[in-house]
C-alpha cells in the first residue's frame, strides 16, 4: 500500500518545470501524491563518523519528495557515509535522520553491488527478489508478481534477457536489471551511488527516464553523480558535501558557477565555499 493516497496537487510550475512554451500547464502531470507537499526525509544537525574520525557535521535540511536530489562531492567527502546513515546502517554520533518511509520501501543501489556472478540467478529471478522486503523471501510469487516483473523488464528493454544468467550480462544490462529490482520493490525512497558509471549511453538514457518517472509518481530519489551534464538533465536539487559540511544548491546555480571553466564539465567541481 502507498504511504499516502493519490490526490490532485496544484504545484508551482516554476518549481516542477511543468510549463509549456506557451505558458500552459500539462494537467496530466499535476497528479502527485500528498507526499509532494512535504518532505519524507530530513537531516537535523547530523554528525557522522568513521573509525573515530568525524566525516560530516552540522548537516541540516530536507530532501524534496517527488523529486531527484544529486549528492556530490570529492572522493572521501562522505557521500557513502551519508547514504548509509539514511538507510539506517550507520548510527549518527549526534543529530538525527528522520525518515517517514517504511524500511520495506527504501532501496539502496551501491556503486559496487555485492553480486556473486557465479550464482545461478537469472535476470527475472533478480527482479523478482524486489518483492522480498514486503512479501518475504520464502513465499512463492503470485501471478500478479510475474506480470509486474514482465512489465518492468519490457520497460527497461531487457525482456529478451529474462532467463539470462547474471554472469553473462554486460555492465549496462546488469544495471538495468538492478534498477528493475527497485521498481519491483515499489521503493518510495531510492538511493543510488553512481548508477551511470561504466554503462553504455542507451542504458543511461533509459535509467534517467525511469528515475524521472519514479519521481513523478512520488518517489524521493537521492543519486550520487560525478557528471555535470547528467546532473543538469536529471536533478531538481543538489546537496554538496565539502570539508565535512553540506551545502544545498540548485542545478542552475551550480551550472552558473561552472560557466567559463575551461575543463570538461565533470566533477570534482569547484564547490561553494572551497575558494
Amino acid at each position: 500500500m502507498p504511504l499516502f493516497p493519490d490526490v490532485i496537487v496544484d504545484l508551482a510550475t516554476s518549481r516542477l518545470g511543468l510549463g509549456t512554451a506557451g505558458g500552459a500547464v500539462d494537467s496530466s502531470r499535476l497528479v502527485f501524491r500528498v507526499v509532494a507537499l512535504m518532505s519524507c526525509l530530513q537531516l537535523k544537525d547530523l554528525q557522522l563518523a568513521r573509525s573515530g574520525r568525524t566525516v560530516l557535521e552540522h548537516l541540516d535540511g530536507h530532501f524534496q519528495a517527488a523529486a531527484i536530489t544529486a549528492l556530490i562531492g570529492a572522493n572521501g567527502a562522505g557521500k557513502s557515509t551519508l547514504i548509509q546513515a539514511i538507510m539506517g546502517t550507520l548510527t549518527p554520533v549526534s543529530g538525527s535522520v528522520e525518515c517517514q518511509v517504511p524500511a520495506a520501501r527504501r532501496a539502496w543501489l551501491p556503486q559496487q553491488l555485492a553480486l556473486d556472478l557465479s550464482f545461478p540467478m537469472s535476470v527475472e529471478e533478480l527482479i523478482m527478489t524486489g518483492t522480498w522486503p514486503s512479501h518475504g523471501a520464502f513465499k512463492g510469487y503470485c501471478g500478479a508478481h510475474y506480470r509486474r516483473g514482465r512489465e518492468i523488464m519490457q520497460r527497461l528493454g531487457i525482456s529478451h534477457l529474462a532467463h539470462r544468467p547474471l554472469g553473462e550480462l554486460s555492465g549496462g544490462q546488469r544495471q538495468r536489471a538492478l534498477i528493475g529490482r527497485t521498481l519491483m520493490q515499489e521503493a518510495e525512497l531510492l538511493l543510488l551511488d553512481e548508477p551511470f558509471a561504466n554503462v553504455d549511453v542507451d542504458t543511461v538514457e533509459i535509467l534517467m527516464d525511469v528515475l524521472r518517472e519514479m519521481a513523478r509518481k512520488g518517489a524521493t530519489i537521492i543519486i550520487v553523480l560525478h557528471d555535470m551534464n547528467q546532473l543538469a538533465k536529471l536533478a531538481d536539487d543538489v546537496l554538496i558535501l565539502t570539508e565535512g559540511h553540506g551545502r544545498w544548491a540548485t542545478p542552475d546555480a551550480l551550472a552558473d558557477r561552472q560557466t567559463g571553466l575551461s575543463r570538461p564539465p565533470r566533477l570534482p567541481l569547484t564547490f561553494p565555499g572551497s575558494v
